[in-house]
């Protein structure tokens, strides 16, 4: 799940995996407001690759 998603920072929650898994996420920006003469102009694809682990009760947090 994408959170602030408007943000330059934006952050995401990584699904529950029962075992060590690749994710992949194509990021592309749009900008709305820019100075550029083409608004709304798509930036190009960047592919990100995360690995992710499954939780132990240890490592939870609530």
């Amino acid at each position: 799940m994408l959170l602030d998603a408007n943000s330059p920072k934006a952050t995401f929650v990584a699904p529950k995996v029962s075992a060590r898994r690749r994710l992949t996420f194509k990021l592309r920006v749009t900008d709305m407001s820019g100075p550029d003469t083409v608004k709304g102009a798509d930036s190009l694809p960047y592919y990100l690759n995360v690995w992710v682990e499954p939780q132990t009760s240890a490592r939870r947090t609530h």
